[in-house]
């Protein structure tokens, strides 16, 4: 799966960077929630809807980043799934007779269907869902730290 990765590095990057992006927005988000609370109970209406317009433009942003990581992580793993694909075809075609033979049609099939289906499923896109969680738990602990020191200045 590495070698795979590497050979579309460029594209798995900029999945992850707006992966990031994304996680970092949400965290924006939440904390503008809070403030629009804060706001709201001190009842400073012109702040509020302030950063009601903030909170919009951030979750307009988020849903963007969202659609466009979709769209290029689908186009990722149908690569690799692609690539995958034609490595095991060039593999075969140049498999001696009698090593063909070894396997059944089956097994090959099952290599080209179900096999590489898996990797797309359960490899590529968990390694974009493990990116999601840890970014997210990366961020939110960070902002627990600066909010931590805030509070106690």
């Amino acid at each position: 799966m590495k070698r795979y990765i590497l050979k579309f590095k460029y594209r798995f990057l900029l999945i992850c960077f707006l992966i990031l992006l994304r996680q970092l927005f949400l965290m924006k988000s939440n904390f503008l929630n809070a403030d629009a609370i804060t706001v709201l109970t001190n009842r400073n209406l012109h702040s509020f809807f302030e950063i009601i317009l903030f909170l919009s433009v951030t979750w307009l942003v988020i849903i963007v980043i969202d659609r466009v990581v979709k769209v290029r992580e689908e186009i990722f793993v149908q690569d690799i799934g692609i690539d995958v694909k034609d490595n095991l075809s060039t593999n075969l075609v140049e498999l001696d007779i009698e090593k063909y033979k070894d396997n059944s049609s089956g097994v090959y099939q099952s290599w080209f269907n179900n096999d590489i289906q898996m990797i797309q499923e359960k490899g590529l896109r968990n390694i974009f869902a493990i990116i999601y969680s840890l970014s997210g738990v990366v961020f939110s602990r960070s902002e627990e730290r600066r909010v931590g020191k805030e509070c106690r200045s």
